[in-house]
């Protein structure tokens, strides 16, 4: 099922086949429960200070996993254990840098950025 609107500009997709927004370029996303984690994926190694606001809620659909938050001189900063099937809201701010973590072995599963102040849940698989 494809969006109703473009989640960048608003403008309506044309037609069910559309998979870029006419309009702005943005990729149009079938599957609403990947494009948070999509829009934040980073490679960044330390959080930004933009003071700018957004809540977020990671749900855990895999093995127990830990979360941590780059600091602003790239330390990670422990804030939690999040198990099985279960969620743990925040607020942060844009340009805040999240390391998401099996809880066994401490393998970094995705890091991950706010990157505007929309609220977003991010599915952790």
């Amino acid at each position: 099922m494809q969006p109703s609107q473009c989640s960048t500009c608003g403008a309506k997709a044309a037609s069910a086949g559309e998979s870029i927004c006419k309009y702005c370029g943005t990729a149009l996303h079938e599957d609403f429960s990947k494009l948070a984690i999509a829009l934040g994926r980073t490679q960044a190694t330390r959080s930004n200070d933009t003071r700018l606001a957004v809540p977020i809620t990671f749900l855990n659909r895999r093995a127990a996993v830990t979360l941590h938050w780059l600091d602003f001189d790239g330390n990670a900063q422990p804030y939690g254990r999040v198990e099985p099937q279960a969620q743990a809201p925040f607020n942060t701010y844009v340009g805040h840098i999240w390391s998401i973590r099996d809880a066994e072995s401490g393998h970094e599963l995705l890091r991950w950025a706010a990157t505007d102040q929309v609220p977003r849940q991010i599915e952790i698989e």
